[in-house]
């Protein structure tokens, strides 16, 4: 966001502060008129703030409204005292357990809490996750109890001060902040463990006994990460929630967005910081300028004592990324830092992650690692240093194989990044330049990899659709020259040191092996519905290739790494639970990504097979599905990623609003496809792929679930009446249509099929519901059109335009009346409008590129992606159609199907768990493999 955007959000969020909170919300939109991105920064802001109690609104313990005192008050053994101390959810007495002799809390709701069921829901889970926890440094609970004044929890009464109280007299020594933090990791440590995350751990929510034990009070606001698989009622605790005092909020707490245990750690180093400097890491003048240095500032780090050892400041980076990817994982890796036996204090004077910014000293340096890549096979180790590449354009989320590749010396990387109108393009990085500079000629590239002498690059150029070309170009200029072209998506490609090439593509993915220069390819071994190939790598002698294989068992999608030998035609696996193997050719190591983390072991390229135990090298994203990432190794051990995992499958599907907050509809056991919204807004039909193939139909009112096919399906489209729902039928490599009733009564009737049909699927249905409009592909080279097929009678298909250019989705308006659709013009995919069903004058909705229209309810907005923004236009209906210039509406989303509720506040999409979407940002660690 640009600066004077920022001094808006600011002045706007300050100004809206001031005014009551019923008021705040008009006020926001007033003030930031039509700009959309302002408003729901500032609405994202003010929730934070709202829901953190940074003294925004007088907490309920201090308004008068709370439940009658207990002091007086016998609680089976337990005698109630004077009340301690109140929180945002409840207030605490002191107690005496009469019949063990000992000192207890009581920690009661307030009174308009506790006549709130789900807020007592939230405390009697709460009870539950504690209990369960025994940690010195975690407060004990003891147990839970229901009074006619609402219900208590009895706690553990913790003798001292709390940490806030200790930062508020004094700056705690170095030796002694590390052991407090060290305490604070164990107790984190534990509750993770258990599934607990706190949400809101700060210096007033951590005490110290006199005996110099910390103790983590207050996890009333913490929510297990199992919770929805035990049955936990979600609206106890939704994602979207924000609690926690905004100076020790993560960004994506500040955001509204879900938290897991990296929240707990960002948390531990703001905590950890302000005890070694007296300050805290983010701070401002008022609750807004608070929230805005968390999710943009960086703590000053020149406020560290000079003494800091080098593990305690590695800590402290990694806890506080902002990007949460790239944060520290576990409370278990704090403590290894913490307990590091450097001692010697770190140079804080331009650390690695900011490589560009550091001068010629820097350069020099760098230079000399460039010599150092180019020596050979066998470099002499190196010290682990770290750079971040800056990409000029985003770099997408790569479904075909990979994003990333380096050169043989090691001395270039080479990555796709940029969108429309030329689709991403190609642009190599030599580690000793400034500059990422892009290869002529080259578009809509994917999966690049260079030529074993590195005088070659080769990638996969994928046109909007399913057609792809394999192609090469010379690193010094030169023409792009094609090696062949499929019909079908890719996964990837691999040069051997014999010139020839192995690729993955097909329906389902396969492994063929084409000659570098091209010719007839050789397909390694059959196709399979049910198996998939993907991200080949050729060994040394091009004898064998590994590649990851995907496969279904029951409802869990398994992986392994597998080799083909070609001259016995053969596959064995070497690598079980992994994707996508890569050689470190000069370190004879295999990396491999496995469960959100890259991993390396010795690797005998002969006998084909691990010689040692793999090991931990970088964890680069938060996933516990067999997916993918982006990464490349270089032959003398440097690696190159972009954080975050490329799900293999999307199995959430979830809602996001215009206002910035989004929540999750339903959570799958394999992934969502496609999705579309009832014509009434009630219902929404979506199909899942994986082992739990088939057409579901779920009730947003009653939410209730019915199943309608078992078959592999995708692509629902309800009549306007709501009675019946339109899909496509995928049987091995026949793509038909059939309908079916939305009630579950019936059973599916086919609609329509085409003789060596390619691909068909529907798109909507006229106002009468007399003609189904569908897109049809009918051979591997032909275009894809939009075709009418009436519902009624002989059911022949006919063309709704001259063909000539390839066009996709058409969408009718909610009356019936004009017809948005998506126009590939020299592989760039456009949206027009057309009257219907005159088809006269064509109306351009984007110049730049744009796909899958979707009508507003009243017909008078198209919302359009691109990319993964969501862009929406106004729409007059006069008698020339005209339509406004886009304007972004949604940015960063995942997926790319999806439909809008009718007012166009909330959209609905499939949605990956953990981290995802485009990035900007490479990091570079030379030295990983030593």
């Amino acid at each position: 966001m640009s600066e004077r955007k920022t001094d808006r959000v600011r002045e706007i969020l300050d100004l809206a502060l001031t005014r009551p909170s019923g008021e705040r919300a008009a006020f926001v939109a007033g003030a930031a008129g039509e700009d959309e991105y302002v408003r729901a920064e500032v609405l994202s802001l003010l929730g934070a703030l709202e829901r953190a109690g940074d003294s925004l609104e007088p907490p309920a313990a201090e308004n008068g409204d709370v439940v009658e005192s207990l002091t007086g008050l016998t609680l089976g053994p337990y005698v109630v005292g004077e009340r301690i101390g109140a929180g945002g959810m409840g207030v605490v007495y002191a107690a005496r357990d009469t019949r063990l002799g000992r000192s207890a809390a009581v920690k009661a709701l307030p009174a308009n809490l506790a006549r709130d069921p789900h807020r007592r829901a939230r405390l009697e889970h709460e009870a539950r996750l504690l209990a369960a926890l025994s940690h010195p440094n975690i407060a004990v609970i003891y147990g839970v109890e229901d009074t006619p004044r609402g219900p208590v929890i009895i706690l553990e009464l913790v003798p001292g001060r709390t940490l806030a109280e200790e930062l508020a007299v004094r700056r705690m020594a170095l030796e002694d902040a590390v052991a407090v933090a060290r305490q604070i990791a164990r107790g984190l440590e534990a509750a993770h463990a258990a599934g607990i995350v706190h949400r809101d751990l700060k210096p007033a929510n951590i005490k110290i006994t006199p005996d110099g034990v910390v103790k983590i009070l207050d996890l009333g606001v913490a929510k297990s990460t199992a919770m929805a698989g035990e049955g936990a009622p979600a609206v106890a605790t939704q994602p979207g929630v924000i609690v926690g005092t905004t100076a020790y909020m993560s960004p994506e707490q500040a955001r509204g967005r879900p938290v897991d245990k990296r929240s707990d750690l960002w948390a531990l180093g703001c905590v950890l910081y302000e005890m070694l400097t007296g300050a805290r890491a983010f701070d401002g003048e008022t609750a807004s300028d608070a929230a805005a240095a968390v999710l943009r500032a960086e703590p000053d780090w020149a406020r560290l004592p000079a003494k800091t050892p080098a593990g305690v400041r590695r800590m402290l980076r990694r806890c506080l990324q902002k990007d949460a990817a790239l944060r520290l994982r576990d409370a278990g890796d704090a403590l290894l830092d913490l307990d590091s036996q450097d001692v010697e204090p770190a140079r804080e004077a331009g650390g690695w992650r900011g490589w560009a910014a550091a001068g010629a000293a820097v350069l020099a340096v760098v230079a000399s690692l460039a010599g150092w890549f180019a020596r050979g096979p066998a470099p002499e180790p190196v010290p682990q240093l770290e750079l971040t590449i800056e990409s000029p354009e985003q770099i997408p989320a790569p479904v075909t194989g990979g994003s990333l590749a380096f050169s043989p010396d090691g001395t270039t990387l080479a990555y796709v990044a940029g969108g429309l109108p030329d689709g991403p393009r190609l642009y190599l990085r030599r580690l000793d330049g400034f500059r990422s500079e892009p290869v002529e000629g080259v578009e809509h590239a994917r999966a690049p990899f260079f030529s074993p002498r590195g005088d070659w690059i080769g990638y996969w150029e994928v046109h909007w659709g399913l057609n792809s070309a394999l192609k090469r170009v010379p690193i010094g200029g030169g023409p792009v020259q094609t090696i062949m072209e499929v019909p079908y998506w890719v996964y990837g490609a691999t040069w051997g040191d014999d010139n020839t090439i192995v690729c993955s593509t097909g329906t389902y993915g396969t492994l063929w092996r084409i000659a570098a220069e091209g010719g007839a390819p050789e397909v390694l071994f059959p196709e399979v519905s049910d198996r998939s190939c993907g991200h080949p790598e050729m060994l040394p002698g091009s004898k064998v290739v590994l590649f990851t294989g995907w496969w279904w068992e029951g409802r869990e999608l398994q992986s392994n790494i597998d080799a083909f030998t070609f001259e016995t035609g053969k596959r064995h696996t070497v690598v079980a639970d992994a994707t996508q193997p890569r050689l470190s050719k000069g370190r004879d190591q295999l990396v491999f990504y496995r469960r959100g983390a890259l991993m390396s072991a010795p690797f005998d390229t002969k006998r084909v097979r691990l010689t040692g135990e793999p090991r931990h090298i970088i964890g680069i994203a938060d996933a516990a599905d067999r997916q993918t990432c982006r990464y490349a190794v270089s032959s003398n051990g440097t690696i190159a990623f972009l954080p975050g995992n490329v799900t293999v499958l999307e199995p959430d599907l979830a809602w996001f609003g215009i206002d910035g907050r989004s929540g999750t509809l339903l959570r799958g056991s394999s992934g969502y496809h496609s999705m579309r919204l009832s014509p009434d807004g009630t219902r929404i039909a979506y199909t899942t792929v994986g082992p739990e193939f088939g057409l579901w139909v779920h009730d947003l009112e009653r939410q209730t679930t019915l199943r309608l096919t078992n078959s592999v399906t995708t692509f629902p489209v309800w009549t306007r009446d709501g009675k019946r729902v339109a899909y496509q039928q995928i049987d091995g490599k026949e793509f038909r249509i059939f309908w079916t009733a939305a009630d579950g009564s019936g059973g599916p009737e086919l609609l329509y099929e085409h003789p060596g049909l390619i691909n068909a699927f529907p798109t909507d249905f006229t106002l009468d519901g007399s003609e189904l409009l569908c897109s049809v592909e009918t051979g591997p080279r032909d275009v894809t059109d939009l075709y009418i097929v009436p519902v009624k009678g002989e059911r022949k298909a006919r063309l709704m335009m001259q063909p000539g250019e390839d066009r996709v989705g058409a969408r009718l308006s909610p009356d019936g009346t004009m017809i948005a659709y998506t126009a590939v013009e020299a592989g760039v995919p456009k949206i027009y409008i057309q009257r219907y069903p005159s088809l006269d004058r064509k109306v351009p909705v984007t110049i730049a590129g744009g796909e899958r229209p979707v009508w507003s309810g009243d017909g008078k907005r198209l919302f359009f992606r691109m990319i993964d923004i969501v862009y929406a236009v106004d729409v007059e209906a006069g008698p020339e159609i005209s339509a406004s210039k886009p304007v972004e509406v949604l940015a960063g989303l995942p997926g790319l199907r999806f439909d809008v509720s009718a007012d166009g506040t909330k959209f609905y999409m499939a949605r990956p768990r953990g981290d995802w979407g485009a990035r900007k940002s490479i990091h570079v660690v030379a030295g990983a493999l030593e």
